[in-house]
């Protein structure tokens, strides 16, 4: 299967650095990361279209719609995956409700992370 080309955005820098080893480590022959960053747009350095965009929110647990309708008319058409603190209805009903594609828990990034992508940019694309 293709490499995914994600974008990743969340603002706790710890957070964003321990994702960024884990998808260069543990997922690198099913994703390639074009940039990591902690506000929107992301400086990149490649002119490749991501085919997903990852957002990661705190424990407050909200989504910003303004974010991901920015995200979504730069990038029309990429879904985003919200990436939530815990793994709730509340927090999942908002950030389906914002514009995100998908919702994970960040604590179930490590099973269910490839998987979701490898959904929702089928999906995009008009496979099922």
């Amino acid at each position: 299967m293709p490499s995914i080309l994600i974008y990743f955005l969340d603002a706790n820098r710890t957070f964003r650095q321990i994702v960024v080893r884990v998808l260069r480590q543990a997922f690198s022959a099913e994703i390639t990361l074009l940039g990591a960053g902690d506000t929107w747009p992301i400086p990149v350095c490649s002119s490749s279209v991501p085919d997903v965009v990852l957002i990661g929110i705190g424990a407050e647990g909200l989504v910003n719609p303004q974010l991901l309708t920015s995200i979504h008319v730069a990038l029309p058409g990429v879904p985003i995956l919200v990436l939530g603190h815990l793994d709730d209805a509340v927090y999942r009903v908002a950030a389906l409700k914002a514009g995100a594609s998908a919702f994970l828990s960040k604590d179930s990034l490590a099973v269910n992370l490839v998987p979701t992508l490898r959904q929702i940019t089928s999906t995009q694309q008009g496979v099922v």
